[in-house]
């Protein structure tokens, strides 16, 4: 993935560790000369769910390359944490909200062309156009019915490690490895570590690559 997410994942480090003072409603007690004021007690907010919009796009033109290749599929991690096919028409658009667990977090789209067999991606020449458009957007949010700025990736900020051209001398290192061609993908992925001051994210845990080398397409 020609770039990687590790600045973003820095900002959401510090949206899940801020923290707010509670309001003692105890009566004050007046500070004896010299004495220092006492720490309030802190509440750290705790991270709940990552909420995701995945968006993938393609011409009438590329959808027709996709056709001399093999069948276009759009596969993207749901709200239970699992990794979903569908057949990629064109258009793909999907909200949804994945809880975080003790465990952390992983949201992932690609868009992959399942070839036909060897020969077909053979004969299609040297290289072509399968230019896929996609966004892929997430906010924190904490159960305190608040959440974090939205971060976007797109393929047109040349995210989501963008592969316009299909060329065959790819096969091994995309359909080996992904199952398919890949014009598409991108991955946010974050564990949770749990200490006696509160809860803190670190990450990434994985790349998009190896996210979608860990859930290869199988037929």
């Amino acid at each position: 993935m020609k770039k990687n997410l590790f600045w973003v994942l820095a900002a959401t480090l510090l949206c899940g560790i801020l923290t707010t003072s509670c309001e003692k409603k105890t009566e004050e007690i007046p500070l004896i000369p010299g004495q220092e004021e006492p720490e309030k007690p802190e509440k750290t907010r705790k991270l709940e769910s990552l909420s995701v919009k995945y968006e993938a796009s393609a011409s009438e033109e590329v959808q027709a390359n996709y056709q001399q290749v093999g069948t276009a599929y759009v596969r993207y991690v749901d709200a239970t944490g699992a990794v979903k096919d569908e057949l990629f028409t064109g258009s793909f658009t999907k909200a949804i909200d994945i809880p975080i667990t003790e465990s952390g977090v992983d949201a992932a789209l690609q868009v992959i062309i399942v070839p036909k067999n060897d020969f077909d991606i053979n004969s299609i020449g040297d290289s072509l156009n399968v230019s896929t458009n996609m966004t892929f957007s997430f906010a924190v949010n904490y159960d305190d019915d608040t959440c974090s700025e939205t971060f976007v990736f797109s393929t047109a900020k040349k995210e989501c490690a963008p592969m316009p051209f299909l060329r065959p001398s790819n096969y091994s290192r995309y359909v080996d490895r992904f199952g398919g061609f890949v014009p598409a993908m991108v991955q946010l992925g974050f564990s949770i570590e749990k200490t006696e001051y509160g809860t803190s994210t670190t990450g990434p845990i994985y790349s998009a690559a190896t996210f979608w080398r860990d859930n290869a397409y199988k037929k």
